[in-house]
């Protein structure tokens, strides 16, 4: 599902090892090789939200995100970036759960200046990258690790990474991450997450794909109810029957409870094992895309359901956001997405046009939560992209009628 994050779907690591440089031999040539990082994004959002809460139905939220830094040259093996953050609210009628607004439906997009980045990057070890300090880190789809892109406030984690490449054609991601910092900023009540959470990943390609293998370790000390470990495989590609492309993807994974936080939640009652699949098919013919697919998070006996809390969590199961927590009877989602790449038209690049049809049901209790339909209009205007984007939520048994627009301007040098 395009138009939500920073780093692309399918990517494996956002540093992928790389044979190292020559490192800089002037102090001269050093500053003249460190690169400038820049992404400015003006956006605005409109959220209609129908139900008893918010005593405000709409929510109106104008917001200003600038992100600048640097990253170094290799010193040593070794490169440095750094990279600062500053969200503006230019108009604030909206709740972003630090403002105290709660009259207005959230936009969770809260005013802060921060660091959002700052490692360091040794590439000493042949074909090994370690980094350690707060970085991006996106596994995958973006289904268990990911960025949260689309807000303005990314998701970065405080982390030591380690990425290998030494055996032939395979890549091995291992990830010790100590908090994690959210998208709701160092000043909201729903702080940043500190725990022991750990990722082994494993990506190998094939003719056909790329299949993945993964283990998620997940503690969250705050919020004992997410805690969980997590196992599963993931296969995704495209093949080409000239003039259609066929593209692919499956996944499976099993999630139990961990670091025996039931103690600290026991109305989530005992030890659960809930199951996910994902199912997607598409074919591509000459710029239009459009296909079937199929994502299910299941529920312990209606108790406890799949979770995936360090997710990009806006790219899956609508746009509307209904379901960045899955509820505890789990989420069926079917879904049709349909996309076509227009090209260019004058000032217009790249112009993509992308609809998207959800059906949402419980994975267990035989619920119909409710329907969505998804618009997304994006073209890029001399290096600013440029997205219109429009969610609306059709309620059944979950939720409340919720409807959403935007409009994005983004510049990144």
């Amino acid at each position: 599902m395009a138009g939500s994050s920073a780093a692309a779907p399918g990517a494996a690591s956002s540093s992928p090892a790389a044979p190292a440089p020559e490192p800089p031999k002037t102090v001269g040539e050093f500053f003249g090789r460190t690169r400038p990082i820049l992404d400015y994004r003006l956006r605005y959002e409109l959220v209609d939200q129908q139900g008893p809460l918010p005593v405000v139905d709409h929510a109106h939220a104008v917001t200003s995100r600038l992100r600048a830094g640097f990253e170094t040259a290799p010193l040593l093996d070794t490169r440095l970036l750094a990279e600062g953050e500053w969200s503006l609210a230019v108009v604030e009628h909206y709740n972003d759960t630090t403002n105290d607004e709660v009259w207005y439906p959230v936009v969770a997009d809260p005013e802060t200046i921060e660091l959002n980045r700052l490692q360091l990057a040794n590439a000493s070890i042949p074909q090994t990258t370690v980094t350690l300090g707060r970085q991006r880190i996106t596994l995958d789809d973006q289904r268990f690790f990911g960025n949260v892109g689309w807000r303005q406030n990314e998701q970065t984690m405080d982390s030591l990474r380690v990425e290998n490449k030494s055996v032939r054609d395979l890549t091995i991601n291992a990830a010790y991450v100590i908090q994690v910092n959210r998208v709701f900023g160092n000043r909201s009540r729903q702080q940043d997450e500190d725990g022991d959470t750990a990722a082994l990943h494993f990506a190998y390609p094939t003719p056909l794909g790329t299949l993945s293998m993964f283990g998620y370790w997940v503690e969250f000390e705050s919020r004992d109810q997410f805690s969980s470990q997590t196992y599963g495989l993931r296969f995704a590609g495209k093949k080409s029957f000239e003039p259609v492309i066929a593209h692919y993807a499956a996944s499976y994974a099993v999630q139990a409870d961990a670091y025996d936080y039931r103690a600290a939640a026991p109305l989530a009652g005992d030890d659960y094992v809930a199951h996910y699949f994902l199912g997607e098919a598409a074919v591509e013919w000459k710029g239009l895309r459009g296909g079937l697919s199929y994502e299910y998070l299941g529920a312990d006996d209606g108790d406890q359901a799949f979770q995936t809390p360090l997710a990009t969590l806006h790219k899956f199961q609508g746009w509307a956001d209904k379901f960045l927590t899955t509820p505890g009877n789990g989420v069926a989602d079917l879904y049709i997405p349909i996309q076509y790449l227009f090209g260019d038209a004058g000032m217009l690049e790249k112009i993509t046009a992308q609809a998207i049809y959800h059906t949402f049901d419980s994975a267990a209790g035989d619920m119909d939560y409710g329907d969505e339909i998804d618009v997304q209009l994006a073209t890029t205007i001399k290096g600013v992209t440029v997205t219109l984007k429009y969610a609306d939520y059709f309620a059944d048994e979950f939720a409340t009628d919720t409807r959403k627009a935007w409009v994005s301007f983004e510049y990144v040098l």
